[in-house]
C-alpha cells in the first residue's frame, strides 16, 4: 500500500466523479428534448430530431435529420437537414447550460412536406389574436391604401362626374369662417355705437358751448372789466372741452384699429378660400395627372406583403429572445471573513442558458439555390453574449443566378436593431404576380430575368429602408375587362403598348418610419411614360373638370366673402362717419373759442387804448 500514492488516488476519484455525471446529465434523451424544447420555443412551431448520438468521450453530438416546421404552414418544414454534428462545452454542460461551440449543418432543404402536423399542442389550444405590432398597423394601412387605387377609377367615371357634383360632395371652411369673425366684427361695431350714443351728452354740452361762444358780441360789452370777466369765462372753457374731448379721442383711437384689424381678417378669409380651393384639387376622383405612380400601384401590394411577412418573423426572434434576455446571477454567500491574506480570484464569466457560437451550413433551397455560409452567437440571452447574431448565406444556381444574405441582429442595449442586406440577381422569373387590383395594369410578368436588392435598418420603432427591383425583357400579362366608355378603352390600350414596348422594367423604393411617421417614395422611369398616356387618354376631360369645379368653388366662395365685405365696410364707414361728426363738432367748439379769446382781446386793448387818450387830453 505504500506503493500507492495520494495524488493518484485522487485523480481516479474525480475521473469516476465526472464519468457518473456525464451520464446523470448527458443522457440523449434529455439533451434531445432540450433543445427541441429551445428550438420549437424560438420558431413557435415542431423542432424535431432524429437518432440523435451523444459521444462522451469526445463531447460531439450528432443526428441524422432536423425538422423546423413552418409556424404558418404546420404541415410544411421551413428547414429540414440531413446530417448535424457538433461539440458541446464541458465546463457549460456541467453547469447545465447548453453552449455549442462549432456546429455543421448539411444538406439543408426548405419547404418540404411533413407526415404530421407541425403545430405545438399549446398553440392548437390558444385562438386569441394577438394586438398587430406597431409596424404591422403601419404597412397594413398602407396595404389597404394601395389596394384601392382611387386615381384609375376616374376614368370609367370622368364621362359623368360632373363639377357640382364634386362641389355638393366637399365640406368648405370658408362659410363657417367668415359667420364666426362677422359676428366677431358686429359685436365690436355694436359696442362702439352704443359707446358713442354715451357720449351725445357731452357732445350736446359741446354744442351749448358753440351756441354760447357764438352768442358773444365783444362790441356790445359795455365794460372792460365785463370785456376781462368774458375773457376768463371763454378761457376757463378749456378744461371741460379737454374732459370730452379725451373721451372721444380714446373711443376714436379704438375705431381706428378696427379696419387694421378687419383687413387681416380678410386676408385670413382669403387664405381659408386658397384651402377650400385645394380640397377640389386633392379630391380622390381628380388625381394630378402629372405623375401618378403606376408602379406603386402595380408592385406595391406584393412589395408590402413581403415587409409584413419579414415584420411577422422578425417579431417571433424579438419575442423570444427579450423574454430571455433579463439576466438574474443568484449572489454567492459569502463565508465569514477570516483572518489572513486578501487573495483575488478572477471573476468566472457568465453563461447563457443557450448558445451558438457558430454554426455552417450548408444545402440547397425549394428554388434551387445551392446554399452555403455561417450563422454565429445563436443565444437566448444576448446581452451576457455581447455580440450580435450574425448570418451569412451566399448560394448560386446553374442558370447563373445568385442570392447573397448578410444579417445582423443586435439585443444588447435596451431598444434591439436588426440590419438586412439582400441580393438576388439574375433570376429567371417564370411566374410573378403582382396582387393589386387595378384593372388597367398587368397582373403578372412571364419570363423575364430580375435583379432584386434589399437594405434595411429597423432599431425600434424606427425603420429605414431601400429596395430595388430591375426585370429585364419582361413579357406582361393583362387581364380581360369590357371597357366601360372610350376613356377607359383608349386609356387601356395606351397601358398595354406601353408595358409590352418597355426593355426593362425599375422601381426604386424608399420606405422609413421616424418618430411614428411613415414615409415612402417610389420611383420609376416607366411612371412618365404611363402618366403621358393617361393625359392623352383623359387628361383633357380630367383638365376641364378640374378646372370647372375650381371656377365654380371660386365663384361661390368669393360671393360670400364679398357680401360679407360689403356689410363690414358700409357698417365701419357709418361709424366712422359717426366719429368725424364728433370730431367736427370738436375742432369747431376749439376753433371758435380761440377766435372768440382773440376779438376779446383786441376789444379789450382797443378800449384800454381810448381810455389812455381820454387821460391824457385832460
Amino acid at each position: 500500500m505504500k506503493y500507492i500514492r495520494k495524488s493518484g488516488v485522487i485523480f481516479i476519484g474525480v475521473v469516476i466523479i465526472i464519468v457518473v455525471l456525464l451520464n446523470i446529465l448527458l443522457t440523449d434523451r434529455w439533451l434531445e428534448s432540450q433543445l427541441e424544447k429551445a428550438g420549437s420555443s424560438i420558431v413557435g412551431a415542431k423542432v424535431e430530431i432524429d437518432d440523435l448520438d451523444v459521444s462522451l468521450l469526445n463531447l460531439m453530438i450528432k443526428w441524422r435529420r432536423i425538422q423546423i416546421t413552418h409556424p404558418e404552414h404546420t404541415m410544411k418544414n421551413m428547414i429540414e437537414t440531413g446530417p448535424v454534428e457538433f461539440k458541446l462545452s464541458l465546463p457549460a454542460l456541467l453547469k447545465r447550460k447548453i453552449v455549442i461551440e462549432n456546429m455543421q449543418i448539411l444538406n439543408i432543404k426548405t419547404f418540404t412536406d411533413r407526415k404530421t402536423d407541425g403545430r405545438l399542442p399549446d398553440r392548437i389550444k390558444k385562438v386569441t389574436k394577438k394586438e398587430p405590432s406597431f409596424f404591422e398597423k403601419q404597412f397594413t394601412a398602407l396595404l389597404d391604401e394601395l389596394k384601392k387605387a382611387p386615381a384609375f377609377e376616374l376614368v370609367s367615371e370622368v364621362k359623368d362626374l360632373k363639377p357640382k357634383d364634386i362641389i355638393d360632395k366637399i365640406q368648405f371652411n370658408t362659410p363657417a369662417k367668415i359667420d364666426s369673425v362677422k359676428n366677431l366684427i358686429e359685436g365690436k361695431i355694436q359696442k362702439y355705437k352704443s359707446d358713442f350714443e354715451n357720449l351725445q351728452t357731452d357732445i350736446n354740452k359741446l354744442k351749448e358751448i358753440e351756441a354760447n361762444f357764438r352768442s358773444i358780441n365783444p362790441s356790445s360789452i359795455k365794460t372792460v372789466s365785463d370785456l376781462k370777466a368774458t375773457y376768463d369765462l371763454v378761457n376757463g372753457s378749456i378744461k371741460q372741452i379737454n374732459e370730452i374731448k379725451s373721451k372721444y379721442e380714446a373711443k376714436v383711437n379704438e375705431i381706428k384699429q378696427l379696419p387694421n384689424e378687419v383687413n387681416a381678417i380678410k386676408l385670413e378669409i382669403q387664405e381659408q378660400i386658397k384651402s377650400d380651393i385645394q380640397k377640389v384639387k386633392d379630391y380622390a376622383k381628380l388625381p394630378d395627372i402629372k405623375n401618378l405612380n403606376f408602379v406603386k400601384y402595380l408592385i406595391g401590394p406584393k412589395l408590402f406583403s413581403y415587409y409584413l411577412t419579414y415584420e411577422r418573423y422578425s417579431n417571433a426572434v424579438e419575442g423570444y429572445i427579450e423574454k430571455m434576455q433579463a439576466l438574474k446571477p443568484e449572489k454567492e454567500k459569502r463565508p465569514p471573513r477570516l483572518k489572513g491574506q486578501d487573495i483575488h480570484f478572477v471573476k468566472e464569466r457568465a453563461l447563457p442558458g443557450f448558445w451558438l457560437k457558430k454554426c455552417v451550413l450548408s444545402g440547397e433551397t425549394n428554388a434551387g439555390f445551392k446554399i452555403k455560409g455561417e450563422i454565429t452567437n445563436v443565444s437566448n440571452q444576448p446581452k451576457i453574449v455581447g455580440e450580435p447574431i450574425r448570418v451569412m448565406l451566399i448560394g448560386d444556381r446553374p442558370d447563373k443566378a445568385s442570392l447573397r444574405l448578410k444579417a445582423e441582429l443586435y439585443f444588447l442595449g435596451e431598444v434591439s436593431k436588426q440590419t438586412l442586406d439582400f441580393e438576388l440577381v439574375n433570376l429567371p422569373i417564370a411566374d410573378f404576380n403582382f396582387e393589386h387590383s387595378v384593372k388597367y395594369l398587368p397582373v403578372k410578368v412571364e419570363n423575364s430575368v430580375g435583379d432584386v436588392v434589399v437594405r434595411l435598418s429597423r432599431q425600434g420603432k424606427e425603420l429605414a429602408s431601400e429596395f430595388k427591383f430591375v426585370l429585364y425583357n419582361p413579357h406582361f400579362v393583362f387581364p380581360a375587362f369590357n371597357p366601360a366608355n372610350i376613356y377607359e378603352q383608349k386609356f387601356s390600350s395606351l397601358v398595354k403598348n406601353t408595358f409590352s414596348a418597355v426593355k426593362s422594367f425599375d422601381a426604386d423604393v424608399s420606405l422609413g418610419i421616424v418618430n411614428g411617421q411613415l414615409s415612402m417614395s417610389l420611383n420609376s422611369s416607366l411612371d412618365k411614360q404611363l402618366s403621358s398616356g393617361f393625359r392623352e387618354a383623359v387628361g383633357k376631360e380630367i383638365e376641364q373638370l378640374k378646372n370647372e369645379a375650381e371656377s365654380m368653388a371660386r365663384a361661390k366662395l368669393e360671393e360670400i366673402r364679398r357680401e360679407f365685405e360689403l356689410k363690414i365696410d358700409e357698417k365701419i364707414k357709418e361709424l366712422t362717419n359717426k366719429a368725424d361728426e364728433y370730431k367736427n363738432i370738436v375742432t369747431l367748439v376749439e376753433n371758435l373759442r380761440e377766435q372768440k379769446l382773440k376779438d376779446l382781446d383786441q376789444e379789450i386793448k382797443k378800449r384800454g387804448t381810448k381810455i389812455l387818450e381820454n387821460i391824457l387830453r385832460k
